[in-house]
């Protein structure tokens, strides 16, 4: 990372914008991924947790998972256990069977491996 991109990288951070901390990691190479990942659990968006996760290969998979759990719907929680390997596809599961509608359910049955499929089909159709 050169200096004008060390300068950007310190702005970014003091700015405290998840999204921000994202792009930034993503496109820079040598940025601090830790540093950046931080801001990103703080703001505890779900999408930008969920992006950081998938995009950046540094990225704690576990801290990021935690907060697309506790504040996710079901189609970001569908779309973790889709995306990320080493995804919890138990506790992600019952995310989408307590927060998901008829679609994350079925989705979640048809193409994620370990699924419950039986419960998963149960509760769409309980839903649609």
């Amino acid at each position: 990372m050169n200096k004008q991109q060390k300068i950007k990288q310190e702005v970014v951070l003091k700015k405290g914008n998840g999204l921000d901390c994202y792009i930034f990691a993503l496109n820079i190479k040598g940025a601090d991924i830790k540093r950046l990942q931080e801001v990103v659990l703080k703001k505890g968006d779900d999408v930008d947790c969920y992006c950081f996760a998938r995009y950046i290969k540094e990225a704690d998979i576990k801290r990021l998972q935690e907060v697309v759990l506790k504040k996710g719907d079901g189609w970001v929680c569908y779309c973790f256990a889709r995306d990320i390997k080493g995804a919890d596809i138990k506790r992600l599961q019952e995310e989408v069977l307590k927060k998901g509608d008829d679609v994350d359910c079925y989705c979640f049955a048809q193409y994620i491996k370990g699924a419950d499929k039986e419960k998963l089909m149960a509760r769409y159709n309980e839903l649609k």
